[in-house]
């Protein structure tokens, strides 16, 4: 029983800066990963003048919707304009291809 405690006192140091270097680690790692991202600061007026800007795009929908309806003439959407609308479900001009092919599975069983 004596040499337990001799062993467990002996280790008491040891333990001490393990756990002292654990936390130091800890509070680094925590550190670093806010430093790993590397973003630029930007101040808070800047998110704002963003979202002004959106209100007012807004408004104007709002307020002339012949400009929509101008704008939607370039295509489906900005990006893509009007690229492979040929090969896009709309519900005006078609179904779509789930629907077709249980109509035909549902005739199918119908004639037989």
């Amino acid at each position: 029983m004596k040499r337990i405690s001799e062993l467990l006192s002996s280790i008491r140091p040891i333990r001490l800066v393990l756990s002292s270097i654990l936390c130091a680690v800890m509070f680094f790692a925590g550190g670093c990963s806010s430093l790993a991202a590397k973003t630029t600061p930007a101040s808070p007026e800047e998110g704002t003048v963003q979202l002004d800007e959106i209100g007012i795009k807004s408004q104007q929908a709002i307020d002339n919707p012949q400009g929509v309806t101008k704008s939607n003439e370039r295509g489906i959407n900005e990006v893509q304009g009007s690229a492979n609308s040929d090969k896009m479900i709309r519900s005006d001009r078609s179904k779509s291809p789930a629907v077709e092919k249980v109509e035909e599975v549902l005739s199918n069983v119908k004639k037989s």
